[in-house]
């Protein structure tokens, strides 16, 4: 191990010394263990005197996210500074994190406007340090950012040798097994249902719009429980019901995630081929996952996301809050960023503004609901964060193009 361990560090040191960028090692607790190359930036955090338990965390979720995507992983420290991580599998099979960062890609006024100036408790003296201290941080492109990443990646799975490779599909086959264990104990119960959950579905379609995977996920898992229980395990017919939704799946991914019809159609007709090669229920199920998960991939790519960490943080604060007031600030606190930062940076990444967003979030969630015909429009309005029916009923309107009552009467069909 200590051997490994002194490799790792003398390619990590050459890599550092190659780019001039700091690289570093965290453990799985995102604790530093070892840092090459000057650090400004770090000199910079601590004239701002960002808490290093936030540093801690905020590499620690990184290290867990190199393992859940699958390799590097670009995001924010919480003082607005790029990193790249890349897992790195020891010897004793303990991951550890390997890091180049921190990087500045925007530009230094930019910076300081956004993450210094307004800050409680910072005397002249230390924001002229600061300013001094930022005039000798190096700003980077994002083309070399990705190089750099690719760079780190490479050395990285070369460290780990070929057993990196075994993790990582280790990681995915428990994850396929605790799948189909949820699956299987949902169909258990499923022993007086006789109609096909639509609601189910249209509730899946819903949360894979707005990106929420492991809702995503479990409601996939409860619909597949209903599906094997009542065709008796027929699995011609098992098929036949699991092509219908992937059609579902695939439509909305191409109306929700702006992804090219005709690649969409395409993937599902490749999808369509080998779902009849499949021979077990546990096969179907694994492989559902594994669609899913790429469909809703597809509609919230992240492919052109720049500050990836940042949004999935916003992303995930408004699918937990929707049905709360949710004001710019707290979002913003969120995301590490300022208020006006964070929406000229979400609408920029987005494609759509924020609070356009959180009414199609709020215009979704409201849709299951008002099926429910023991709960008056003003319910289902107050449910999803709108404080008066009427404005509900505008932004419905806008989003959908029919008010609440008619969708109510349409039983959602329009």
């Amino acid at each position: 191990m200590q051997d490994q361990a002194n490799a790792l560090f003398d390619e990590i040191k050459d890599f550092s010394v190659s780019t001039g960028i700091t690289a570093k090692v965290f453990n799985s607790d995102g604790v530093e263990m070892m840092s090459f190359g000057s650090c400004p930036e770090c000199e910079l955090c601590r004239l701002v005197g960002c808490p290093r338990s936030e540093c801690d965390r905020t590499h620690k979720k990184a290290g867990e996210d190199t393992l859940r995507f699958g390799g590097k992983y670009i995001y924010l420290c919480p003082m607005g500074f790029v990193y790249s991580a890349s897992p790195v599998l020891t010897e004793n099979s303990e991951i550890v994190t390997a890091a180049a960062g921190p990087i500045l890609i925007i530009g230094k006024t930019d910076y300081f406007n956004e993450y210094i100036r307004g800050k409680d408790k910072l005397s002249p003296e230390t924001v002229d340090a600061i300013r001094s201290k930022l005039d000798t941080i190096h700003l980077y492109s994002l083309d070399q950012v990705t190089a750099y990443s690719n760079m780190l990646y490479y050395l990285a799975s070369y460290s780990s040798g070929k057993d990196a490779v075994k993790l990582l599909n280790s990681e995915k086959e428990n994850t396929e097994e605790k799948h189909g264990e949820e699956m299987i104990s949902f169909k258990n119960g499923f022993t007086e249902r006789t109609e096909y959950p639509l609601f189910k579905e249209k509730e899946l379609l819903e949360v894979m719009s707005v990106g929420d995977r492991k809702n995503a996920q479990r409601l996939l898992n409860e619909i597949l429980g209903y599906i094997f229980f009542a065709t008796g395990g027929d699995t011609d017919v098992i098929k036949t019901r699991v092509a219908e939704l992937i059609v579902q799946l695939s439509r909305t991914a191409a109306l929700n995630g702006g992804v090219n019809r005709q690649k969409i159609m395409e993937i599902s007709v490749e999808y369509m081929k080998t779902i009849w090669t499949l021979e077990s229920v546990d096969d179907i199920s694994a492989w559902m996952s594994r669609i899913l998960s790429s469909f809703t991939q597809m509609v919230f790519s992240t492919k052109d996301i720049k500050h990836l960490d940042v949004i999935q943080k916003v992303v995930s604060y408004i699918n937990a809050n929707y049905m709360n007031k949710i004001s710019l600030d707290d979002i913003a606190r969120e995301g590490f960023l300022s208020s006006s930062y964070l929406s000229k940076l979400f609408k920029s990444e987005m494609k759509i503004n924020l609070s356009t967003y959180i009414n199609n979030v709020r215009v979704e969630k409201s849709k299951l609901l008002l099926l429910d015909e023991t709960l008056s429009i003003m319910d289902v309005a107050t449910m999803v964060g709108f404080e008066e029916q009427s404005y509900f009923s505008k932004v419905f309107r806008n989003v959908t193009g029919v008010s609440p009552g008619k969708f109510r009467q349409l039983k959602g069909h329009i």
